[in-house]
């Protein structure tokens, strides 16, 4: 053999070496033994709740928090409904029923969407956010919310980075159809504080008043805190000055109060919000009970729902209700390694009952 023929085999040899084992590594990620997702199964909207069984009780308020989060969400057997990276995701059900699932950037889209009949039918993944304003930073945009203003009018509202300043800020457009495309050519943000501060994390609750922009806001000589507006009647400014929810002031939050989401039930707005870091195992739920979503609201003194089991750093979360007034919570959690670029965040779903002062998740 010459030598050139050698170096060829050679590289031909290296070549198939490295197609093998990606291969090997993308079949391990995609369902093989290696699968962060196997054994940890969803049981869908619509499964039949213990007859024979009482709801448990809030989480947060007993001294087995481990044991309580562990009973709720059933570990190992953690509701996943997506075994992909799918962050920050919101929920919304069109006057169809189908069911559309936003999420923050992959490495593919700026504003990923899974559209399907139901939760466990999602038929495709598409880009609902093809064109971002010039005045953004691609690759950082995050935490999506929606809300459906007619049949053929929905504003997304969306965080992301403004390249001039460095702040994350809100940014909103419009489209005729839920899953998009959203076109945004807006020329600066809709929300965003005095530099260098960051309004971050929407969403939207709809009141007897019309709606109510919700979301996080921080920075220098600002601390973590919450805040909620009411939004024009033709939905492009806000009404009012933002008031005030909650503040990070507990121990487990470590400073952060983010992602927030709220959802009135018997006379009460229950917000739903996320604390700590969301890099790491200590990413936590925790509640707060608003006699108004403009507040004023009262804390749990500890968090909802923390990491147990195979289920790690969850957060991010929504409260939505389905066609039938069934509440939901659909959030994210590391389910295997805790933080990229190992590891990714799942998206998960759980339905929860409302009906006394505080959330609790249901055990189907």
């Amino acid at each position: 053999m010459t030598p050139e023929r050698s170096r060829a085999a050679a590289a031909l040899l290296i070549a198939a070496l490295v197609a093998a084992a990606v291969a090997a590594g993308w079949r391990a990620f995609r369902g093989g033994s290696a699968d962060p997702c196997a054994g940890v199964t969803f049981h869908p909207p619509g499964a039949r709740r213990d007859p024979g069984g009482p709801l448990p009780p809030a989480l947060g308020r007993e001294p087995e928090l481990d044991r309580r989060i562990r009973a709720a969400l059933r570990l190992p057997r953690s509701p996943v409904v997506y075994c992909a990276d799918f962050a920050d995701p919101f929920m919304l059900v069109d006057d169809g029923g189908r069911v559309h699932a936003f999420a923050t950037n992959t490495a593919r889209q700026h504003v990923p969407v899974l559209s399907g009949a139901g939760l466990l039918r999602a038929s495709r993944l598409d880009e609902a956010l093809p064109q971002l304003p010039t005045w953004s930073t691609p690759g950082n945009v995050w935490a999506p919310a929606v809300l459906a203003a007619g049949p053929d009018r929905f504003v997304l509202f969306y965080t992301t980075r403004v390249a001039a300043t460095g702040q994350q800020c809100i940014a909103r457009v419009e489209a005729s159809r839920p899953a998009g495309p959203y076109l945004d050519r807006s020329t600066a943000p809709f929300v965003c504080p005095p530099a260098p501060d960051n309004a971050i994390d929407p969403s939207v609750v709809r009141t007897p008043d019309g709606w109510v922009l919700v979301w996080a806001t921080y920075g220098p000589r600002t601390p973590h805190q919450i805040v909620a507006a009411p939004l024009a009647p033709d939905l492009a400014a806000l009404a009012a000055r933002p008031a005030t929810l909650i503040v990070a002031d507990r121990p487990w939050e470590d400073g952060v109060v983010e992602g927030p989401s709220m959802l009135a039930a018997g006379g009460t707005y229950h917000l739903v919000y996320s604390g700590n870091r969301w890099d790491t195992a200590a990413y936590a739920m925790g509640t707060a009970r608003c006699s108004s979503p403009l507040g004023p609201c009262t804390k749990a003194p500890g968090p909802w729902i923390a990491s147990s089991g195979r289920v790690q750093g969850p957060g991010g979360s929504e409260l939505f209700r389905d066609r039938d007034g069934r509440t939901w919570l659909v959030f994210h959690a590391w389910v295997g390694p805790v933080g990229y670029p190992q590891g990714a965040r799942r998206l998960l779903v759980a339905e929860v009952d409302l009906s006394g002062p505080d959330p609790v998740l249901v055990v189907p």
